[in-house]
């Protein structure tokens, strides 16, 4: 009998450890069943969503344009639950304006090689959703056009997949597509002084940019001079941009006649969305003219000043889900530049040897705004956000310049919309004086509309056209200058004779965006005209009037950083400043984003 036990005994130990081992395989083998399962589930989660984001994001050249809210999408899972936010990035390889055509192999292979693209942590910090929170379609709508807007990212899609058909939670996929970040620019007066720019828009994939401008020009003393700067986006995740710099090539903002060294530190933090609460910025510099060109003592002006900009502001009013309703928004704004002459007379009225300015701002605003995404308005078939709604502004505060401290008083009615044709819409309305001694002071009215087109198709052809105009009017002049024909009114027109009180300007301009490319930049013809008229001393009728009729292509790649290049041609009529002439001219780095915010700092209307 005791051998009987012993025997069960021995081998019970021997089975034992035999019997563990099968118990945790089994758990071991439900675990990684478990696990292939999420994986899986993960897998074909984003799968499902970046075949979704792709359609979204990709065109065909025979493809009607994209006009829809930015919110459509988002709107049938409003309250579901975020269960995880997964990202998905587009390579090169891919062609966003032709989704059956891929890029040549050995070029894409090469800039994927080059690029460094953006990291999730990166992008992580620009997002204002995380897990576990419900979905809000406004705020996923503003949190895709913020990412968007980012000079790093050609374009994005949030996409949105329900765990399960009867599931309270979905998953979020977050699909990308950068653009390629170096490029470099060359510029200065060819060949004789050159001046070359070398950066790198989204650095080791982190979202920062490196900039380093280059001038060998024989006329300066020294003859080298360079500028560098550093740009954040996003610091720590706080969606505030950090922006540091230094240049030998600066040019006066206040006098604009000699060159300036100068180093300056910037802060930036845009209300992102509605949702959002704060805004705000900081821009200090410090500046001192140097005599770069060698200029006697008697004609060149030796100063320096140091500049800073502070700007605070609340949004009131965020708890409402609806796009539709009105929104607050209250900002403060401190400016003070100060300037020391030092060795003779600023020649300006009431000039002494430190001239200060300062302005103390506060402006109240009433807003509503949403978004539309469009295309071929800017840009030549990226995915564009245009604003549209409605905002009332109120400012006020105290300026002192020239040694004159004055009350300042301002309004501002801005009124935009865009239908599912196309259409786009915006009318300014603004006007604003000082007020010393109950008097109205440099007082200014402006009006300003613009209308662009649908863009309509033609075939693999698609042609838009803008329509603006403007009325500008001054009253009880007395510090400010007068209107004056600006660059934008009229390209390529300059002349020190056209100021007067009052001034209109009118603009049509045709653009045909087409599916011809040049080395990978896209090309776009087109054509327009201009006025503008001017009541002016100088003119015998009293007024003046300038005619413009152009004729060019922008070029742009979207794929790199640089930004749209256009040569025009330009014709003046006989004006009554200038005989007929021709002018012909090169520009780059337009502006490609029409995204806009409605709340800004508080400033002064401008003209």
């Amino acid at each position: 009998m005791l051998s009987t036990n012993k025997f069960w005994r021995e081998r019970s130990i021997s089975i034992l450890p035999v019997t563990v081992l099968i118990l945790f395989s089994l758990v071991d083998e439900s675990a990684v069943a478990q696990s292939k399962d999420s994986v899986k589930e993960k897998r074909n989660s984003i799968t499902r969503a970046y075949k979704q984001g792709m359609r979204l994001i990709t065109t065909t050249p025979t493809d009607t344009i994209l006009n829809a809210k930015n919110s459509d999408p988002f709107l049938p899972y409003e309250g579901k639950i975020i269960r995880f936010i997964y990202f998905q990035q587009i390579g090169f390889e891919k062609s966003i304006y032709d989704s059956t055509r891929r890029i040549n192999s050995a070029i894409s292979e090469f800039a994927n090689d080059l690029h460094s693209p953006t990291r999730e942590s990166t992008l992580r910090k620009h997002l204002f959703i995380k897990e576990n929170m419900r979905v809000n379609p406004y705020l996923l709508a503003d949190n895709e056009r913020y990412l968007r807007d980012r000079d790093f990212l050609l374009d994005d899609r949030i996409v949105v997949t329900p765990v399960s058909p009867n599931s309270d939670s979905v998953d979020v996929t977050i699909i990308t597509r950068d653009v390629f970040s170096g490029g470099a620019n060359i510029a200065g007066d060819l060949p004789r002084a050159p001046q070359v720019s070398m950066y790198d828009n989204n650095f080791l994939g982190r979202g920062q940019r490196i900039e380093l401008t280059l001038l060998n020009d024989p006329n300066r003393s020294p003859e080298f001079g360079f500028a560098t700067s550093y740009r954040k986006s996003s610091i720590f995740g706080s969606l505030t941009d950090l922006e540091v710099g230094y240049t030998q090539m600066k040019s006066g903002i206040l006098y604009g006649a000699e060159n300036e060294y100068s180093y300056f530190v910037r802060l930036n933090r845009p209300l992102v969305s509605t949702y959002s609460r704060l805004a705000g910025g900081v821009d200090i510099s410090s500046n001192r003219s140097q005599n770069v060109f060698m200029k006697p003592d008697s004609v060149f002006t030796y100063y320096n000043y140091n500049q800073i900009d502070l700007w605070t502001g609340y949004n009131f009013g965020i708890y409402p889900k609806r796009a539709k309703a009105f929104r607050y928004f209250l900002a403060a704004r401190y400016f003070d530049g100060s300037v020391f002459d030092q060795h003779r007379e600023l020649e300006l009225p009431d000039a002494s040897r430190s001239v200060r300015v300062v302005a103390y701002l506060s402006e109240f605003t009433l807003y509503r705004q949403e978004f539309y995404k469009t295309r071929f308005v800017l840009g030549f078939g990226r995915t564009e956000d245009v604003p549209f709604g409605l905002s009332l502004s109120f400012t006020g505060g105290l300026a002192s310049q020239y040694g004159s401290e004055r009350a300042y008083t301002g309004v501002k009615l801005m009124y935009s919309w865009v239908n599912k044709q196309g259409s786009i819409f915006r009318l300014d309305l603004q006007s604003g004086a000082f007020i010393k001694k109950s008097a109205f002071q440099d007082g200014v009215f402006n009006t300003r509309m613009s209308y662009y087109t649908p863009a309509y198709r033609l075939r693999k052809y698609k042609v838009r056209t803008l329509v603006s105009g403007s009325y500008t009017t001054l009253f009880q002049r007395t510090l400010s200058g007068y209107t004056t024909i600006a660059r934008s009114d009229l390209e390529g027109f300059i002349t020190s004779l056209a100021q007067g009180n009052h001034k209109f300007q009118m603009k049509v301009e045709s653009t045909l965006y087409t599916p011809w490319s040049l080395l990978g930049f896209r090309l776009a013809p087109f054509v327009g005209a201009d006025v503008v008229t001017i009541d002016c001393k100088e003119c015998v009728s009293g007024s003046g009037t300038a005619y413009a009729l152009s004729s060019g292509i922008r070029m742009r790649n979207e794929n790199l950083i640089f930004g749209t290049i256009e040569f025009r041609v330009v014709y003046f009529p006989t004006s009554d400043w200038s005989s007929s002439f021709w002018r012909t001219q090169y520009n780059q780095n337009l502006k490609i984003k029409s995204s806009d915010l409605i709340v800004r700092p508080p400033s002064l209307v401008v003209y």
